[in-house]
């Protein structure tokens, strides 16, 4: 995986598909019928947080290092927020007001654009966060269901936290391989890395 003195750092995007937290319940995340009828898959993930809607327009950003390696803190959800304060700065460099909010994910206002997870996996941290550049609003909100409605009575899940969303093309307008490579800068600059090596 990740030695001591190697990070990786992945963007990626995926066709519309419905990814899940490893602890929940699809029938009671997404509206079944609809995803059903735009043949939209779901995916679940081995890392926890909550339900989120992929397609080309979703930046997907991981970030691998050695758990041994402490970047920001030894506590792993320490880690995770260092990780996001170096994407929070990139975007503010685009001029947008953006602050991280609670569960590690980022706000302009009261509005979501990216939510993020992490996990430990053999000797490797991985972080994972998904940003709304230019996502379909109007298919994410059909596919989620907005409304919690988990029995009263079930146990062992992790229930999604609804947040108002926008897109960073609304409030700035940026195409996807100019804020790949801010990313990329500021994690070269605040991770003061010596060598990239770039895989396409």
């Amino acid at each position: 995986m990740c030695n001591d003195d190697t990070f990786v750092l992945r963007f990626w995007r995926n066709n519309s598909c419905v990814v899940i937290g490893k602890f929940q319940k699809e029938e009671y995340e997404v509206n079944i019928d609809y995803i059903k009828s735009k043949n939209i898959p779901i995916i679940r993930r081995f890392t926890g947080g909550g339900t989120v809607y992929h397609d080309e327009g979703t930046l997907n950003i991981t970030f691998c290092k050695s758990k041994n390696f402490h970047l920001f803190s030894k506590y792993f959800h320490e880690e995770g927020k260092g990780i996001t304060e170096i994407i929070l700065e990139s975007i503010k460099s685009f001029g947008i007001n953006a602050r991280i909010g609670v569960r590690n994910s980022i706000f302009v206002g009261e509005k979501k654009i990216l939510g993020s997870a992490m996990a430990i996996k053999g000797n490797a941290f991985l972080y994972h966060a998904s940003m709304l550049v230019n996502t379909d609003i109007s298919v994410l909100k059909n596919v989620i269901k907005w409304k919690e409605d988990y029995p009263k009575n079930i146990r062992n899940v992790v229930k999604s936290v609804r947040s108002k969303v926008i897109n960073l093309t609304d409030l700035k307008f940026l195409s996807m391989d100019e804020l790949k490579s801010r990313i990329l800068e500021n994690f070269i600059r605040y991770l003061k890395i010596s060598y990239v090596k770039e895989i396409n």
